[in-house]
This record gives structure tokens, sequence and C-alpha cells, in this order.
């Protein structure tokens, strides 16, 4: 029998995610971080205790535990120490060519030499500069506003529940969900929820179905999907979650975002594919799916077994594993080994293969984040313990050396 042990964890970003500038962190003997290059040829030696990532050649480290928790200093690719942040925090990385800052009372931005670029302090901030702007608050999560590159407020945008610019637009809450683009133009109409944007299309809830919009608001894809009930938000609501399976379902439901063209959706328990005009492309025939990657998506007819199918349809790899992540430069982690059990926010792959079905490498890879850059990053262990590993491309690893 298959057993899932749920756990919940607070993972700490700074040592998770994302390499950048052809730098990756590695963890070494001594327990502390350094950084390597794609080779893994070592550029600035493992004497960190904690680290983020770089960013427009810059990256947050720490040597130094004090009473607030770490003495944070920013560095450059070759390691040299640009200036430090005193007892403050790092919120993010530099992004249009600032860093947000916090004493966790106040909020600033500082640019590359360390310093208040704006001379002034908010109380509460959501992300990065992205766009050329940043959201901001004189009180924290309330009445949040868009400033600019100069720190200047920008009065013809809404003042409300502001997430940061994403490719070009905006959403906000106030009353309902709204999008916006660059210049503050509102695009179609209020929507009761915004769930995510892809090649050009929102997806957008009107009462209770979902549909698609497009950049100019025009309405694609009218609001004929709904969505199932996630069990684990039910369980953490405390509501009866004996009763869900016996949930009355629309035969239309769970439609994803678009990839290369083609969203999966539900149609009473199988999945298939439509086009960007509701079409259907490859008719529900599927217990489970992925979205496509590289022309190619996992798929389970069995709902155990997956396989990988190309935009016709068709079986290019047939279903011969127990996990499939999406293709990227070519290759894909997969499971091939049936495990007795797994935990609960540990992603687990213990193969990568190539569009032919080639094994590459047969390895137990945890918390397996894909391609960061250049390499593949995953962990020795569940939960990110376990050591930081890398592979290329071809299945290779890539460890530290001087």
């Amino acid at each position: 029998m298959r057993t899932t042990i749920i756990l919940l964890l607070i993972l700490v970003s700074c040592n998770c995610y994302g390499q950048r500038n052809g730098l990756y962190k590695f963890r070494a003997e001594n327990g502390k971080f350094g950084f390597m290059d794609e080779t893994g040829n070592i550029k600035i030696k493992a004497e960190y205790l904690r680290v983020g990532d770089f960013n427009e050649g810059l990256c947050y480290v720490s040597k130094e535990v004090i009473e607030k928790g770490y003495k944070w200093i920013f560095i450059d690719t070759i390691g040299n120490k640009v200036f430090d942040i005193k007892d403050n925090f790092p919120e993010t990385k530099f992004s249009n060519g600032f860093a947000r800052i916090s004493s966790f009372e106040e909020h600033w931005f500082i640019n590359k030499k360390g310093i208040n670029e704006f001379g002034k302090t908010w109380n509460g901030g959501i992300g990065s500069f992205e766009s050329g702007y940043a959201v901001v608050s004189e009180k924290r999560l309330k009445g949040s506003y868009f400033i600019n590159t100069k720190g200047e407020k920008l009065e013809n945008f809404p003042v409300a529940r502001l997430r940061p610019f994403s490719n070009g637009y905006s959403t906000y809450y106030k009353d309902g969900f709204f999008i916006i683009d660059s210049l503050g133009r509102q695009i179609g109409e209020k929507f009761n929820l915004i769930d995510g944007y892809r090649e050009g299309l929102f997806r957008v809830k009107n009462v209770e179905k979902w549909g698609f919009v497009d950049v100019n608001g025009n309405l694609v894809i009218d609001f004929i999907y709904e969505k199932d009930r996630r069990r684990e938000f039910d369980e953490i609501l405390k509501l009866n979650i004996d009763s869900l399976d016996a949930l009355p379902k629309a035969p239309l439901r769970n439609v994803s975002l678009f990839y290369e063209g083609l969203a999966s959706y539900q149609n009473n328990n199988l999945y298939g594919f439509i086009n960007k005009e509701n079409k259907v492309v490859i008719k529900p025939q599927f217990k489970k799916v992925n979205h496509f990657s590289e022309g190619f998506a996992g798929v389970s007819i069995d709902g155990k077994k997956w396989g990988f199918i190309d935009q016709t349809g068709a079986f290019v790899l047939e279903p011969n594993y127990f996990k499939v992540d999406n293709f990227k430069n070519g290759v894909c982690g997969v499971v091939i080994n049936e495990q007795e059990f797994e935990f609960a926010n540990d992603y687990f792959i213990d193969a990568l293969i190539d569009i032919k079905g080639k094994i590459l490498i047969e390895t137990e890879m945890h918390c397996y984040l894909g391609f960061q850059g250049k390499l593949i990053e995953y962990y020795g262990a569940p939960h990110f313990a376990g050591g930081i590993y890398y592979l290329n491309k071809n299945g290779e690893k890539i460890t530290p050396t001087e």
C-alpha cells in the first residue's frame, strides 16, 4: 500500500530557488554555502551561513548570526563585499536596479551602492520592482499603490490591494478583481477572481464559472468551466470532506492555463485539451494530465502509469512511468520505480530521460526543481535537506571543484 506522509513546512526562499548570473550555490562539507559555475568550478568559496540568488550582478549573503536573525551583506559575482545593510533584512533580490530592504517595521529601496535611493520609507511592500513599478503601502496590507523608479506615487493608478506587475500586467482587488496594463488602464470588466495569465489570455471567474479574456478585455472563451473544491483547503477550513466525492460536479471543469496553444480541461471524469478557440483538439480520455512543453505533455490513462503525447494526442512515449515532470532542454525528470510512500512537499524524481525515452541517469532526486539556469537542481533528502546537487542536460552530475 502506498502511504503519503503529510508535513507542513515553512520554506526559506533564500535557500531553495533559482540561479542567476551563471552562478549556482552549493553547500560544502563545512556546512557553508559558496557558488560555482555551470561546469562546477568554484567561483566563490563556501564561507556563508545563508545565501540568496544572484541577480543583476549582486547577491545577499550572511556570515554572521545576530539578535534579529542574520547579518546580511551584498557581494558581487567574484565574491567581493559591495555593501552591508546593517541589521536589516533583504526582502528581495535586485530587479530593475533596486532591492527592497526592511527593518521589519519599515521598507525602502536601495540602489547598487546600498543607498536608500528615494530617501523615504513605507510601512509595507509587496515583491520587487517589475516593469519599472513597485507596490508599497502606508498601512501594511491596506491601501497599496504603485511607485515608479523615481520613488513617485503614480496618481493615475488605483489604490487598492495590488499585485506586482508581471508580463506587463497587474491585478488588484477593490470590491472585485480587476486587470490593469502598464499605463494604468483597466482591461475588461470586474471579475469574481483572476487566476493566472499565459500566452495572451487571463483565466477569470464571473460568478461561479471560469473563462478567458485577452489583453484587450475581450471575452475569448465564455464562462462555462467550473472548478472542483480542493480537499486540502477543506481540511484547513475544517469542512466535512467526507461529502466531497459525493458533491455533484459540472461536466466541464478544471480548465488550465494555455501552454503552447493548448489548455487541459475535464469533461466529467476525463481530461482532454482545447485550443484558444475553445475547440477540442484532443478528446477527453485521460485521468491525469500535465501541460504541454516542447511539444509533449505527460498523461495518464489509468491514473497510475504516465506516458507522453504530442499535440495530435498520439503517444510518443508509452505509459511506463509512475510520475513525470515536463520536458525542458530536451530532457525530463520521471519516476521509474514505484514508491511505497512519499513525503508531501517533496517533489521526488528518480531518473532523467531524453525525448526518445532513453534513461540518461537513474538517481534519487528530492525536491526536484528542474532547470535553474543551465543546470537541473535537486536535493539529497526531503524538505530541502541532504545537500544541493546538480545535473547538466546530459544527465551528468556537476560537483564543485577548485
